[in-house]
């Protein structure tokens, strides 16, 4: 408006040197003027006496019913504001900025369509005023024509990128509609635009909490990616999640945790180590890093992660199983079969904690067990390809079982899918 205000004091000058008679003219104009320096300095009670007093001695100034209307519309008085609007416009129809404040005033009333008419007919006179434009969009927002005002906000930027106004309304409306990207990039050009550091801060904590906000988002993303099958897409959410905000455990932990199913050991590790900064009493963070690092051949160290896991969260039964492994791999076979002799007890469900103590069993020659333990495994899978390779080990231990004890290998007990139903057995004739 600042702008605009000189601009009519240069044109009421222009006005007044070819109209009035001088010495009326001079005095209206010097009142006129310093009306304009008080409005600048934000004193609309000096601004309304004097613009009045401007009037008294020049009754056809259109230019001083809009400011002195600008002063009521600062005092809150809309009603007078739009009584001097009127009045500019009876002396000028074409006098755009008294139609756009009288929009403005109508709008602070509540008049919407009143607003609007302003409005619209004064961007169609003025379209390259940006500001205009920036106050037609809030009346069609607060119409919920939002689509409208953003084309209208969008040509604001266009015609004046250091429009506040417009920036704010424009962000606010991808904010709305969920397009993190683009309201992060309009409040980053806010920040810029900033004059204070309380503006700027206010920038910035909207910023970061738009950050974590889109963080969640795509971290959820990635979840129903996953969920689908699509391992990949899920990857690059938690990637970008994480890049907006550094600190989000939980994208850690399932971008680690994907990094250790598809191989990516290291990877896996770096995010569970940050993930355990974060939260480092988190048993699940601790499992999981054991995990990587068993991975990468890191025995002892491993270990100790599935110690600390453990001790967080005694009823863990994936942990005791995999610590169990560990033992088996270190050749402490006492240890290990503690372990999976626990996991067992916690969990009955899981094929691989009897696989995994089949073969321990199997190793240490205690072949009854290794087949029960196979045997119940084999019942537990539902995949062909691994009950195809746990068969393989039942059967193996079934010769070595044959070789010490015939007469007890020919009543062992098949997988319960392999045994002869009654209603395949011979039938008496």
């Amino acid at each position: 408006m600042k702008n605009i205000l000189w601009i009519l004091v240069f044109l009421i000058i222009m006005a007044a040197s070819t109209s009035a008679p001088a010495e009326n003219a001079e005095n209206a104009v010097d009142l006129y003027n310093m009306g304009v320096e008080a409005l600048e300095k934000d004193d609309p009670d000096k601004a309304i006496e004097l613009f009045t007093r401007a009037l008294a001695l020049d009754p056809r100034d259109h230019y001083a019913y809009n400011n002195r209307g600008v002063a009521y519309k600062r005092k809150g008085m809309y009603d007078k504001a739009v009584e001097d609007y009127n009045r500019a416009l009876e002396i000028d129809q074409g006098y755009t900025y008294a139609l756009a404040n009288r929009g403005t005033a109508r709008f602070k009333k509540q008049d919407l369509d009143g607003a609007l008419q302003d409005l619209t007919l004064a961007v169609k006179n003025s379209g390259r005023d940006s500001s205009i434009r920036t106050s037609l969009a809030l009346v069609l927002l607060a119409k919920g024509d939002a689509d409208a005002a953003l084309e209208h906000l969008q040509k604001a930027l266009s015609l004046n990128r250091r429009n506040y106004r417009a920036l704010q309304e424009l962000a606010k409306i991808y904010e709305a509609r969920k397009d993190y990207e683009k309201a992060l990039d309009a409040y980053s050009k806010l920040s810029k635009l900033a004059k204070s550091s309380n503006d700027v801060q206010g920038v910035e904590q909207r910023m970061a909490e738009l950050r974590k906000e889109m963080a969640k988002t795509l971290y959820q993303q990635g979840l129903d990616l996953y969920g689908k099958g699509k391992g990949g897409d899920a990857l690059k959410r938690w990637t970008k999640a994480l890049k907006l905000q550094p600190d989000f455990p939980k994208a850690l932990r399932e971008r680690g945790a994907l990094h250790l199913k598809m191989g990516h050991h290291q990877e896996a590790l770096d995010d569970l180590t940050k993930a355990l900064e974060l939260e480092p009493q988190n048993w699940e963070f601790h499992r999981l890093r054991a995990d990587s690092l068993y991975r990468l051949k890191k025995l002892d160290e491993s270990l100790e992660e599935y110690n600390t896991a453990l001790r967080l969260n005694p009823g863990d039964a994936t942990g005791y199983n995999n610590r169990g492994y560990i033992y088996h791999k270190m050749s402490q076979r006492e240890k290990a079969l503690e372990d999976y002799n626990k996991a067992i007890s916690l969990d009955e469900s899981q094929a691989a904690f009897f696989e995994n103590r089949g073969t321990l069993h199997e190793q240490a020659g205690r072949w009854d067990e290794a087949h029960k333990d196979y045997l119940t495994a084999i019942n537990l899978t539902k995949d062909q390809q691994q009950r195809k390779y746990l068969m393989e080990l039942l059967e193996k231990v079934q010769t070595k079982m044959k070789k010490s004890d015939p007469e007890a290998a020919t009543s062992l007990p098949l997988p319960a899918d392999l045994k002869v139903s009654s209603s395949e057995k011979p039938q008496a004739r």
